[in-house]
């Protein structure tokens, strides 16, 4: 009889992805020692999954098909473990918003949330899209806000709001024509730095292959904005954080009358989670809030 435990397979996933076991056991919390004998009761079921050598590490053929089984059972189990500790109601929630949106809208869902579920725990993570898919897949987190669609099939997305991204120049600028798309970039053009949803979502609007030699780079939109209120450049940000990001700076704000660049922020999860009827519910709670943006 092939008696396999999840906690062999953790081990095993851990060493995988750390090609070190050293390190995996540092992940798992538990001494090197006892992870390889883990390691070991589980090639003495089902064969060698490691090469080991004095400086390289490989996964056999057997490895390398174990991991992807490996991690959907993993991934069962949690969401069978997860459903046990919820039962038919929610007492603690991870949500995980993108960075131009977790200021503007997380707290106001997180109150909203807590008002409808009483008693709840809400963990909240702030991460660019990526991470947060990866986050959910793994069942690190149960929602994410993020800008659809996500393109990946292992998720559940339902849109929220839709909204435009507007123009941010110099107050000196504010009487000037507004620029399309082929003439921004033409102007020195601030953007967020690689990983962000919205920096791939501006150069697409302008219609860009490869990023102009012109474009600066920021780490938050709060350092776009004062950095075009010192007279640096353009920038091009959502509506949901003009109030918040634009109060102090010395800027104007223009909409694009033809071509207007826009974005869908929805509520995402893994379709395996035991809990579909609750988040249902509640993307039903936040697509009714009044004026969400």
């Amino acid at each position: 009889m092939i008696n396999i435990s999840a906690k062999q397979l953790r081990y095993f996933l851990a060493v995988a992805k750390q090609k070190n076991f050293q390190k995996a056991a540092d992940e798992c919390a538990i001494s090197q020692p006892a992870l390889s004998m883990k390691i070991k009761e589980l090639e003495g079921t089902l064969g060698q999954l490691i090469e080991r050598g004095s400086k390289k590490f490989y996964l056999t053929q057997t490895g390398q098909a174990l991991v992807n089984k490996a991690e959907n059972i993993i991934q069962s189990f949690d969401d069978l473990k997860h459903l046990a500790n919820k039962g038919d109601g929610i007492n603690q929630l991870s949500i995980g918003a993108i960075p131009t949106v977790a200021p503007y809208l997380l707290p106001k869902i997180i109150k909203t949330i807590s008002k409808q579920y009483k008693d709840i725990v809400i963990e909240p993570k702030e991460a660019v899209t990526d991470k947060l898919v990866s986050y959910l897949i793994t069942g690190k987190i149960d929602l994410a806000i993020l800008a659809l669609p996500t393109y990946e099939p292992l998720l559940t997305e339902i849109p929220l709001f839709e909204e435009e991204f507007l123009l941010i120049r110099h107050i000196n600028d504010a009487n000037k024509p507004v620029p399309n798309n082929k003439e921004l970039t033409n102007m020195k053009l601030l953007l967020l730095e690689e990983g962000h949803c919205l920096r791939s979502q501006t150069l697409s609007f302008c219609k860009v292959t490869s990023v102009p030699k012109n474009i600066m780079e920021g780490t938050t939109l709060t350092t776009l904005v004062q950095m075009v209120s010192s007279g640096i450049g353009v920038t091009l940000i959502p509506e949901i954080a003009v109030p918040f990001e634009t109060r102090s700076a010395k800027v104007s704000i223009s909409k694009f009358q033809q071509q207007k660049p826009k974005r869908t922020i929805g509520l995402v999860w893994r379709k395996s989670n035991p809990l579909l009827k609750q988040f249902n519910e509640i993307a039903t709670l936040l697509k009714n809030l009044n004026q969400i943006k």
